[in-house]
């Protein structure tokens, strides 16, 4: 299967099935892109075909949304993103968008895009996340 070239599409695939993760969260991924807004993100993920779905959904661990490659069956579609059933309210990108801009604007505005999993901080990138974010991007 050729993977797409897109480097979200790569973050997130070696997160998922390289490193058997859930996925990662938007502050991460606009960081580690360096896509301007979070609405670039994800106009880019809906009008982008790609081998596997990206599923959007909310993450226990991390009391986040993340973006991942998980079972969809379970799921709601908007073009090539799918969303968690259990997520309300989100019945268009625009909604998405302003809820996603609400909520993790002033985060990625300072720099923080990596949410440590012990203290339920966000902070600037780990030396692992910068490592991962490198081997990856290192494929385009």
């Amino acid at each position: 299967m050729k993977i797409s070239r897109q480097n979200w599409y790569l973050l997130i695939y070696d997160w998922c099935r390289k490193n058997k993760r859930y996925g990662l969260t938007i502050p991460f991924l606009i960081g580690a892109t360096k896509l301007s807004s979070i609405e670039n993100l994800l106009n880019e993920i809906n009008d982008t075909e790609t081998p596997e779905q990206i599923l959007f959904c909310y993450c226990d661990d991390l009391s986040e949304y993340i973006l991942g490659l998980n079972d969809i069956n379970s799921c709601e579609c908007y073009n090539n993103l799918y969303y968690d059933k259990s997520i309300n309210n989100i019945e268009i990108l625009s909604k998405l968008i302003y809820l996603l801009n609400d909520q993790y604007s002033e985060i990625i505005d300072k720099g923080l895009f990596s949410k440590n999993l012990s203290t339920g901080v966000w902070e600037p990138y780990t030396k692992n996340d910068i490592d991962f974010i490198r081997r990856t991007l290192e494929k385009i």
